[in-house]
């Protein structure tokens, strides 16, 4: 058994099959999401996900070695199960779910910023969302997380800062001012 060390920020990473794009549906997508959130729920706080059309990213902090052990197996292996009961697939060996599965232990600060930047615009990353606003209202990464937690400008400089998006700044500023207008509509509407 690997031993993980509490107390430690870790990245999961896994990635389908020989890449074969599993999760090309809300409800695909969302079998791995509620996997995630089972982990987040019972064992140890999840601090960023993304869910793409062949891959997964999460990053944990595990309090105990077994509690890694533990996330990766409902991640995976649950995912796994519960894609081929609501989605059964047509090949022999049921094992040919996840193909590359990847932990790595982040350490120092500017590197847990980076993967929690590379991992919340991921979506953004693959195309899978065409903008900062599409990626905020995704359920499917925590940059909505990242977002609440630092502030959208903080947010989308993590995603610039580790992947290259030359498209994505003419979408900024609007995103900026729709998001101020409904954070402004919301202020003016609740009782005090």
């Amino acid at each position: 058994m690997v031993y993980w060390e509490p107390d430690h920020y870790y990245f999961l990473t896994s990635s389908t099959f020989l890449h074969y794009p599993l999760f090309n549906s809300f409800d695909a997508k969302k079998i791995v999401l509620d996997r995630i959130l089972q982990v987040e729920n019972s064992l140890m706080s999840c601090f960023g996900y993304s869910v793409a059309v062949n891959h997964q990213h999460s990053i944990f902090k595990p309090q105990t070695s077994e509690d890694f052990s533990k996330a990766k197996k409902i991640i995976n292996g649950g995912s796994a199960y519960d894609y081929n009961k609501k989605f059964p697939l047509k090949i022999k060996n049921k094992n040919y779910f996840w193909g590359d599965v990847k932990t790595l232990k982040i350490l120092g600060e500017e590197t847990y910023w980076k993967i929690i930047g590379y991992v919340s615009g991921n979506l953004l990353k693959h195309r899978e969302v065409k903008s900062f606003k599409e990626l905020y209202n995704s359920p499917f990464s925590s940059f909505r997380k990242v977002v609440d937690e630092y502030g959208m400008r903080f947010a989308q400089d993590l995603v610039l800062n580790v992947i290259n998006l030359p498209d994505v700044e003419s979408n900024l500023n609007s995103f900026i001012k729709e998001l101020t207008i409904e954070v402004e509509n919301e202020e003016s509407i609740s009782p005090h």
